[in-house]
């Protein structure tokens, strides 16, 4: 990053010369399909560095576009971080998927009894309204969701998010079910 910060915030010229001038390089070997890997988002955002990293996704996009390159993003985050969505609503425009937590089977059950827990019997209605807002990007069903009810409702959002994080973590610490006598593993 040190190549094409200018301060706090990316320098458009150095940033895209300095992916130019990689990519030659790379070409230069042969290869006719190029992929990045990049984190330098997630520093950033992790630093609090919201806009700066925001720009540089735009500058990734255009390099995206310009270069016809493949552009594989990591985010290190806590899949029930009410941060995370923040960041995933911001940046759902220029990914195309999100390689989900360990366990979303986990996950969906954690998100359904948290809308449960803040909604009640309201929580059906609730989840057929969210479900018209998913999110473009491809990702499992309950993030998608979990994305649309922060951006529409914040206050039930984080509450749901916070329910769920509770349920999600506490399931990974509760020991599994005794297998009954004839019971078969799938």
């Amino acid at each position: 990053m040190a190549r094409f910060m200018d301060g706090a915030r990316p320098d458009p010229a150095a940033f895209h010369d300095n992916v130019a001038s990689v990519l030659h390089a790379a070409r230069a070997t042969g290869a006719t399909e190029v992929r990045a890997w990049g984190e330098m988002v997630n520093l950033l955002w992790k630093q609090g560095n919201l806009p700066a990293a925001m720009r540089l996704e735009e500058l990734w996009n255009e390099a995206i576009d310009k270069h016809g390159i493949r552009l594989l993003c990591s985010y290190e985050t806590h899949g029930l971080d009410v941060g995370t969505f923040d960041l995933l609503s911001s940046l759902t425009h220029g990914h195309g998927r999100l390689i989900p937590v360990e366990d979303t089977d986990r996950l969906d059950h954690a998100v359904a009894q948290a809308v449960l827990d803040v909604c009640g019997e309201d929580a059906p209605a609730l989840m057929r309204a969210i479900a018209k807002g998913t999110s473009p990007l491809a990702m499992p069903r309950s993030a998608s969701m979990l994305v649309a009810l922060r951006r529409m409702l914040p206050y039930f959002g984080d509450r749901i998010i916070a329910r769920a994080r509770d349920h999600y973590d506490g399931a990974r610490r509760a020991p599994p079910p005794a297998m009954v006598p004839g019971d078969t593993v799938a």
